[in-house]
C-alpha cells in the first residue's frame, strides 16, 4: 500500500492530471461532465489521438468576456468596434486554460472536410461517436422526453418546433430513433459550397469555407517548404508571424520576410489540426487554425463517465 500510494504522489508530480470536461465538444466519446486522466508531457500526438493543448485563439482575452476570444471577436464585428468595448489582455502561453480535442491531423496531412465527412490524405475518417445535427420530423404527436433519455439523448440540446426536431445525434442513435418510433424524415444538415462562414480559417475571402466544406490544405511540417503567394497567405501568416516570431509585411504586392522579399518559408517548428467529435458543436482547428507543436501539453489516457 505504501508503495502503491508513493507512485500515486509520483505520477501526479510529474506529469497525471485530471480535468472535468465542462462542454460537449467531444461527445460522445466524452461526455459533458466527465473526468478524464491525462499525462502531461511533450509528446508527438498520433493520428486521431485525443489530446490536451493550448488554443491558439486564447493568447488575448477580452476581460469583459473571457469566454469569447479576442480574434473571434473581432471576425464578427471589426477591430475598432471590439477594441473599444473591451479591455484586452495578453497571456502567456504557459498560463493560458488547456482543451481536449481529437488530433485528427498530423504534419505534412492533407485534411479535406466535404459534405461534413473528414478526410484526412483521401481516406474517410469516422468512429461511432461522431455527432452531426439531425433534422428530424414525426409524423404523431411527438416523441417523449422520456424516449430521447432512454437513447442516451440529452433533452437539454433538442431544439422542437411542433413536431420538428434538431438534434445532435450519432448515426446509431438516429437510426435507432427511425426504428422505434415514427419518424417521417430525418437527414443532418450541411452548409453547402457556396455558403461562407467568415469566422472559418483562414478567414479570407481567397478561401470560402464553412464548418462542412473545408479544405483540401496540408498541415505545414518542420522543414518542408511552403510556396508563398498573396493568395494562400492567410494560412500561413500567423504561423510566420505570430507562432515563429517573424516580421511579415506584404509591400507593393510583395510579401517581404524580416525585411527580405520572400515566396517561400520553411517552418521551424510541426503543426498539428484538431477536428472534435461533436462537430456542430465544437470550436477546434476549422475556426482557428494550424496547432504548434509547443501547444500540445499531453494527451487522455482514461476516461471516465
Amino acid at each position: 500500500m505504501i508503495f502503491l500510494i508513493a507512485g500515486w504522489i509520483v505520477l501526479r508530480a510529474t506529469g497525471l492530471k485530471f480535468y472535468k470536461i465542462p462542454t460537449r465538444s467531444m461527445e460522445n466519446t466524452i461526455k459533458m461532465g466527465s473526468t478524464v486522466a491525462a499525462w502531461e508531457s511533450n509528446i508527438k500526438p498520433e493520428r486521431f489521438e485525443i489530446i490536451v493543448y493550448v488554443n491558439p485563439d486564447f493568447d488575448t482575452i477580452l476581460i469583459e468576456n473571457t469566454a469569447l476570444s479576442y480574434y473571434t471577436a473581432i471576425r464578427m464585428w471589426g477591430r475598432e468596434t471590439v477594441d473599444a468595448r473591451y479591455t484586452k489582455q495578453y497571456v502567456p502561453l504557459r498560463q493560458r486554460d488547456k482543451y481536449i480535442g481529437r488530433c485528427v491531423g498530423l504534419p505534412g496531412d492533407n485534411i479535406l472536410i466535404k459534405d461534413g465527412q473528414l478526410f484526412v490524405n483521401r481516406n474517410l475518417y469516422t468512429n461511432d461517436n461522431i455527432k452531426k445535427l439531425y433534422a428530424l420530423k414525426s409524423r404523431g404527436s411527438g416523441i417523449s422526453t422520456k424516449f430521447f433519455e432512454n437513447l442516451g439523448i440529452d433533452n437539454a440540446e433538442i431544439m422542437r418546433n411542433v413536431n420538428y426536431y434538431h438534434i445532435p445525434v450519432t448515426q446509431m442513435q438516429v437510426a435507432d430513433l427511425v426504428k422505434s418510433t415514427e419518424i417521417d424524415t430525418s437527414f443532418y444538415g450541411i452548409r453547402e459550397v457556396k455558403y461562407y462562414d467568415k469566422l472559418i480559417f483562414p478567414h479570407s475571402d481567397f478561401f470560402q469555407w464553412n464548418s462542412d466544406q473545408f479544405g483540401e490544405v496540408q498541415i505545414p511540417k518542420k522543414g518542408l517548404e511552403i510556396t508563398l503567394t498573396l493568395q494562400n497567405l492567410p494560412l500561413y501568416s500567423r504561423l510566420i508571424e505570430n507562432f515563429e516570431g517573424n516580421k511579415l509585411q506584404v509591400i507593393n504586392n510583395k510579401i517581404h520576410i524580416n525585411n527580405k522579399p520572400a515566396d517561400k518559408y520553411i517552418p521551424r517548428k510541426d503543426y498539428y489540426f484538431i477536428v472534435n467529435d461533436n462537430r456542430d458543436s465544437s470550436f477546434d482547428s476549422r475556426y482557428w487554425g494550424f496547432l504548434p507543436e509547443d501547444y500540445i501539453t499531453g494527451k487522455v489516457l482514461r476516461i471516465f463517465r
